[in-house]
């Protein structure tokens, strides 16, 4: 979703790249790791999947704040689309 927003907003994506994406990336597989988890503990599935949940959503979290004003506003270099 980074990628294709920084491409279609006409910005240059070797200058966008920042921590936050790894970031992001990180606590995906972090929340894909609870996900798997509940199949070796399952005394702590509820835990696990509300942890997952958490985990999971941050990274959108973040990707709102980021990158929502530059899919409101035209695109930087001018083009259509």
């Amino acid at each position: 979703m980074i990628v294709i927003t920084i491409v279609h907003t006409g910005r240059d994506i070797a200058k966008e790249r920042d921590r936050w994406i790894c970031i992001s990336v990180g606590l995906i597989v972090a929340a894909t790791a609870f996900r798997t988890a509940v199949a070796f503990y399952p005394q702590y599935a509820p835990v696990l999947y509300i942890l997952s949940a958490l985990v999971w959503s941050t990274p959108f979290i973040i990707y709102m704040i980021r990158h929502f004003k530059w899919l409101l506003s035209p695109r930087i270099d001018g083009l259509q689309g």
